[in-house]
């Protein structure tokens, strides 16, 4: 049976929500800053700690919950600001309050991957290409680049993003500052998939199904968020709002 498309999202008050296809899942009470779902089920989140400073964290710590593990587990991150689980659910990537990016990996040490005022936005796709917005502006946002062979590769386009998801596929999913979602490849060869004042959050998940915040407010709080599961299908509205969303399965 094939597994049924969930995310994982933030509500306006930062704490924890599923949504699935069929609408509002499970929900908890942890103050969350971001928060990731990793193919494999492995969960990953940046914590609101209230007793760590930004410059002393580097935006919150991080914490891992596995497929089958009921509690959250600390690793060593430096802090983070925005967060990324990799496919095999072993590794995240993060950005810290200084831009930089770093991979993170249970019982390991982090990796530095890049210097500081890097990165804005990242994310990891199911084929396990690392992509950044960085914090180069551009047209429509700031320039798209990705991870190759420990190099940042920048994308040879003038189109800029200020979301991105990776696609199973190696490509990527973007918004740009008009709200417009695009797909975009290694060779800057894009393709715009609606129009203006779209979205303002996507992911998708490993077979492909794109979840979306739009931006138009929901009444629980957030905004409303929407699904599609072919390119070129119509939009699916379900219930709950929600403010940041990483998609994976139920």
């Amino acid at each position: 049976m094939k597994k049924k498309s969930k995310i994982l999202s933030l509500t306006n008050k930062n704490t924890l929500r599923e949504i699935t296809q069929d609408g509002i899942g499970k929900t908890s009470n942890e103050s969350i800053r971001d928060v990731s779902i990793s193919a494999n089920g492995t969960l990953w989140a940046i914590m609101l700690d209230p007793n760590a400073s930004e410059k002393d964290a580097g935006g919150g710590p991080v914490k891992y919950k596995g497929p089958t593990d009921k509690k959250w587990k600390s690793i060593e991150s430096g802090g983070a600001i925005k967060i990324d689980g990799g496919p095999k659910g072993s590794k995240a990537y993060i950005i810290n309050n200084k831009g930089e990016v770093w991979q993170l990996e249970i019982e390991k040490k982090p990796i530095q991957l890049s210097g500081e005022g890097f990165a804005k936005e990242i994310s990891a796709g199911a084929d396990g290409t690392v992509w950044v917005i960085s914090q180069e502006g551009t047209h429509g946002g700031a320039s798209i680049q990705y991870l190759k062979d420990d190099q940042w590769i920048r994308v040879p386009s003038e189109l800029g993003a200020i979301k991105i998801s990776g696609t199973p596929k190696g490509e990527a999913l973007i918004i740009n500052s008009d709200g417009i979602v695009s797909t975009i490849d290694k060779n800057g060869l894009a393709e715009q998939m609606t129009g203006e004042n779209f979205a303002k959050e996507i992911s998708i998940d490993p077979d492909g199904v794109i979840w979306i915040v739009s931006n138009d407010p929901h009444e629980d709080g957030g905004n409303k968020v929407s699904y599609q599961i072919k390119s070129g299908e119509a939009w699916q509205d379900v219930d709950g709002g929600a403010t940041i969303l990483d998609a994976g399965f139920a």
